[in-house]
């Protein structure tokens, strides 16, 4: 499975320096405050330092005892990897490539870091990266950042966070509209859950519900986009991390451009504020996407599903879902349940149960 962590601090600007600094000039005092400021000035060199650096893992390394002929094998490797990814690379825009580790001729391959002229080429290409996931080549091959020191130590400290909210439970339901006297919508009475919930005023469209566990820091989000049905829910991590949590319901009777530019400019919206985890989740009813190969059923760059799909590409998102959830009589069974992620890991062990089948 491929994997790639993107958009990291590569894109950041001196803003962020600048935050980091303040931040530092707050804490501590003489000797000590000095040398908060010094590492915080050298921690954001670093990371500017590393912003055009890929690493890949798993292409397998050339057994020549000529150093050069090892270099142009990787070399030709990286070219092919992006070519694979509808990314043409100029001519010199790889300005090194370096296998990390000492060389050892019985092991199949070391971490190869690649040094790139623009960053452009690296965010393209982990924007691309669904276009070779399913290639058997790339089973075994992996894309990271170059981090820091502290990266690591963070992503380490997040992935132990992640591990125990696997523990916990967050549930969505789209398919009906929410009415307090139900028995069905009495999850709260047999767990710990807080319920967030949302009706529109009208008749038209489907209800939302949002279970969170009561363990979980949960807040509710209010989004300035148009577009109605959709809950959002921020969940507090460790220290300064966050998780945005969304649920979405898309009419499938309504194909006008006015509506559909309002989700995806609430798709957009959610990437734009500064979660460091988006999970968004719903029924889209986009049935005419292959997401196996992320592309539409004819050739209307304009429709509705092109611009979806143009939308999920645009803020660095993944789509989870490839098999078919729903069905109606005889029909293609399609998939129109879809959970969105800024990053290929969050989800794992995904269990599609049997589609439903509509009549």
């Amino acid at each position: 499975m491929i994997r790639e962590i993107a958009k990291d601090e590569a894109t950041k600007t001196g803003d962020a320096v600048h935050k980091k600094m303040e931040e530092a000039e707050n804490k501590g005092t003489g000797p000590q405050k000095k040398a908060t400021v010094t590492t915080v000035i050298e921690e954001m060199n670093e990371r500017k330092a590393r912003e055009k650096n890929l690493i890949i893992f798993g292409i397998t390394e050339n057994q020549s005892e000529v150093k050069q002929e090892r270099i142009d094998h990787d070399t030709e490797k990286i070219n092919e990897l992006f070519y694979d990814a509808k990314i043409n690379l100029e001519e010199g825009n790889i300005m090194k490539t370096k296998r990390l580790g000492k060389y050892d001729s019985k092991k199949d391959s070391r971490p190869l870091l690649v040094n790139l002229k623009s960053i452009d080429s690296k965010l393209t290409l982990f924007k691309n990266m669904h276009y070779i996931r399913g290639m058997p080549k790339y089973e075994k091959v992996n894309v990271s950042n170059d981090l820091t020191q502290s990266e690591r130590e963070q992503e380490k400290v997040l992935w132990a966070e992640a591990k125990k909210l696997q523990e916990q439970c967050i549930s969505g339901n789209t398919n009906t509209r929410y009415k307090p006297s139900k028995a069905e919508y009495s999850l709260p009475e047999v767990g710990n859950y807080k319920m967030y919930e949302k009706n529109l005023e009208t008749d038209e469209g489907r209800g939302l519900l949002l279970y969170i566990d009561s363990n979980l820091e949960s807040t509710e989000v209010n989004m300035e986009a148009q577009f109605q049905e959709n809950i959002f829910i921020k969940i507090k991590l460790n220290q300064n991390d966050k998780l945005l949590i969304g649920l979405i319901y898309r009419s499938p009777s309504n194909n006008t451009k006015e509506y559909n530019d309002k989700l995806t400019e609430l798709i957009s919206e959610a990437t734009q504020k500064g979660f460091s985890h988006i999970l968004i989740m719903g029924d889209f009813n986009y049935p005419a996407i292959d997401w196996e190969i992320w592309n539409t059923k004819g050739e209307n760059e304009n429709s509705i599903e092109n611009r979806f799909l143009e939308s999920i590409q645009e803020n660095f998102l993944f789509q989870h879902t490839t098999k078919p959830t729903r069905w109606r009589g005889t029909d293609t069974p399609h998939t129109l349940d879809l959970i969105l992620t800024n990053e290929e890991e969050m989800i794992s062990n995904l269990r599609i149960h049997e589609p439903s089948r509509e009549k």
